[in-house]
């Protein structure tokens, strides 16, 4: 079973604003996310910790525009 952490969790571990991860998300630039019973999101940290990796490889993260 898959270790779920919240958007803001995630947020943290990649170094950007809440608001970014959501335009990640919006732009299709992000790991799948979960929804509950209750309406919030959540992620795999698997997943997460895969996508960072990849995005170090490239040395970048996606760009957050606005």
């Amino acid at each position: 079973m898959p270790k779920l952490i919240t958007l803001e969790e995630a947020a943290d571990r990649i170094g950007v604003s809440r608001r970014t991860v959501d335009r990640y998300i919006e732009r299709g630039q992000f790991v799948a996310t979960y929804r509950l019973p209750t309406g919030h999101l959540r992620i795999d940290e698997y997943d997460l910790n895969e996508w960072l990796a990849a995005c170090q490889t490239r040395n970048q993260l996606p760009e957050a525009i606005q």
